[in-house]
């Protein structure tokens, strides 16, 4: 009867290792095993071949010798910090035998490993998408730059329109016309402040309140100049409010203000503004209010049908709010939106 010879089964230990080797070594990611002093266990073939080092060479050099950004005391606080119930994401450069250093993204876990605990990391290589991150971030920079340059041109072009403006109304022999070209060029003024502002500022497209209001309301006094000195009070929360709202609010303003240094303090001996700006139930709240004489009802009448009215009343509608003037005790707006 033939020999029967017996062949060697493999330790129950020999199978998951060689399995463990064959799906780390099917991976494109590098996957690094280190155990918990920080030193290098095993190596896939991926790191082998995207680093240039033998595996026996990247096992001496270790993570420090790799790790182009990370020293042996750094390492070994991240292995100290390791999560047990999660992962570890961070990004880092591996440095290749060449020299040359590549950005990878590292996703590490801790496993069991030839039965003791020990971290699994794979690297993966972001050199594209750090380039993409590069060109998105350089094209940001090159639309911020245009945003203000238009920002800079339309101020500069306002600033033209607004000098024309009192040309014309210094050359004019005619005194509503000469008064109607001056207040066009108030409102043009106000809409430069705003621009300046947006044009300073890191974000384009909105302004704080409290930044943006005091330097109108003193341009807006400085600029009509009627020998008179008002004082402002000025009232505001903490509101942040995107530029195509405030460029309503800014002629909005304009207008009262205007209306009050033309005609409500010719017998007021402490003529003041008080501009109050809060949010109330969801929605923004602007008084206005002078201490001047005050108007009478036909008076009140009459304003209500002038181009100013007309304008405020237009610009509250594009605010999809509500408008409430009284002139008892001095003029009042009030607008809700």
């Amino acid at each position: 009867m033939a020999e029967v010879k017996k062949t060697k089964q493999p330790h129950a230990q020999e199978e998951p290792d060689s399995f463990y080797h064959d799906i780390i070594d099917c991976m494109r990611d590098t996957v690094w095993v280190i155990d918990l002093s920080g030193e290098i266990l095993d190596v896939n073939k991926a790191a082998v071949e995207n680093l240039g080092y033998t595996k026996n060479e990247i096992l001496a050099r270790g993570l420090s010798g790799i790790d182009a950004s990370l020293s042996k005391e750094t390492i070994r606080d991240l292995v100290k910090k390791m999560p047990t119930d999660r992962f570890q994401v961070f990004e880092t450069g591996h440095r290749r035998k060449d020299g040359s250093v590549v950005p990878v993204e590292i996703c590490s876990s801790l496993l069991s490993y030839k039965n003791n605990m020990a971290i699994l990391s794979i690297a993966r290589d972001i050199t594209e998408r750090k380039h993409a991150e590069e060109k998105i971030r350089t094209l940001l920079d090159e639309k911020e730059l245009l945003l203000k340059e238009t920002h800079h041109r339309i101020k500069n072009n306002m600033g033209i329109v607004k000098s024309l403006l009192n040309l014309q109304a210094q050359a004019s022999d005619q005194e509503p016309c000469k008064e109607a070209l001056f207040e066009a060029a108030g409102r043009v003024q106000s809409i430069m402040v705003l621009y300046d502002k947006l044009y300073r500022s890191e974000n384009h497209d909105a302004l704080n309140i409290r930044d943006f209001l005091p330097p109108l309301v003193n341009e807006i006094t400085r600029f009509l100049r009627t020998g008179v000195t008002v004082k402002t009070d000025l009232q505001m929360d903490d509101l942040v409010i995107e530029a195509n709202t405030l460029s309503s609010l800014v002629i909005i303003i304009n207008e009262c203000i205007t209306n009050s240094m033309k005609y409500a303090f010719h017998d007021t001996p402490e003529p003041c503004i008080r501009l109050d700006i809060s949010r109330q139930k969801g929605k923004t709240i602007l008084t206005y209010q002078d201490n001047g004489s005050g108007i009478s009802d036909e008076e009140f009448s009459k304003n209500t049908s002038t181009f100013g009215f007309r304008l405020i009343t237009m610009l509250v509608k594009q605010l999809d709010g509500t408008l409430n003037v009284t002139g008892n005790e001095g003029l009042r707006v009030e607008i809700a939106f």
